[in-house]
């Protein structure tokens, strides 16, 4: 199996955990806070596609707010602006209630706080706001929880 840091186009990468999620993130943001909004859009777009030698790949049902908010940062970056939009309306999509994340399919709560983000860029504050006090509302209940996630293969 092919290492993901050795994947054409993610050397950049190197210095982020390896096989782990954040580090496709992790250094999109970097760049696009360096304003090197090009290559922003290059990796964020790279990790939206799953590695064919990792097996049988994400779920379709999987939620990437994250992901689409910071294709949206780097493509409005660029200046375009119709393809940014396009990037927040999808990051502003999913639950709007925070749950549990016990199962592996389940949306995780942080994927709120990025649809809260991408309402605002879309100038929906209200909904915005909604979406910010249900997770912290969410958080103060929850702050003591010891929660485990159920990794069971399925497949």
């Amino acid at each position: 199996m092919q290492p993901v840091n050795s994947i054409p186009g993610r050397a950049e990468k190197e210095k982020c955990p390896p096989n782990t999620r954040y580090a496709d993130l992790a250094w999109p943001v970097k760049l696009y806070l360096k304003k090197d909004f090009a290559r922003t859009v290059q990796l964020m777009e790279e990790s939206l596609v799953y590695p064919e030698n990792l097996g049988e790949g994400k779920l379709i049902t999987a939620q990437e707010n994250d992901l689409y908010y910071y294709l949206g940062l780097g493509y409005e970056g660029l200046g375009e602006n119709e393809k940014a939009k396009a990037c927040f309306v999808k990051s502003s999509e999913g639950l709007s209630v925070p749950s549990d994340a016990i199962y592996y399919n389940d949306q995780e709560p942080d994927k709120i706080f990025y649809q809260g983000l991408a309402l605002l860029k879309l100038g929906d504050d209200n909904a915005a706001k909604s979406r910010f006090n249900k997770l912290i509302s969410y958080g103060e209940k929850h702050l003591f929880d010891k929660v485990r996630i159920d990794y069971f293969a399925v497949s």
